[in-house]
């Protein structure tokens, strides 16, 4: 039997510790919404919030899952930077847009997890295809 959720968790458990890392699948024809950019050596240097498809897609642009692993020295940062957005009247932002926004101060690279099971949930339709994709056999 394959858990969905090991998969992704399991390479998250073999990030090197004191680094933060963003989780993200290959960015395909099949994503929207958050784009992220590395660079050579896998740092997070550029998010954007996708809508429609993209002339080409390379092999560093990535799909955030939304999922960070904080090593404790960013974490300090990290809830700055969220208090800071929400007295700036950012709280309806994404936080993958927040974090964008500081990504020179802080390196934060990509956790990837292509080929991993896992589902985008931002309303009922991906919810009951989360369902689908992720039904346990």
């Amino acid at each position: 039997m394959i858990h969905f959720w090991k998969q992704p968790f399991s390479k998250i458990l073999e990030t090197e510790e004191n680094k933060t890392y963003w989780v993200g699948d290959k960015f395909t024809p099949i994503h929207e919404g958050s784009l992220l950019i590395t660079n050579k050596n896998g740092r997070v240097i550029e998010e954007k919030i996708v809508r429609e498809r993209l002339s080409e897609y390379k092999d560093n642009f990535f799909k955030s899952t939304g999922i960070l692993k904080i090593a404790p020295k960013f974490g300090k940062k990290f809830i700055q930077w969220l208090g800071n957005g929400i007295k700036q009247g950012e709280a309806n932002l994404y936080l993958d847009e927040i974090i964008a926004k500081h990504l020179s101060e802080s390196p934060i690279y990509i956790c990837d997890i292509t080929g991993c099971r896992w589902a985008d949930v931002d309303n009922l339709d991906d919810l009951k295809r989360a369902g689908k994709l992720l039904a346990l056999d």
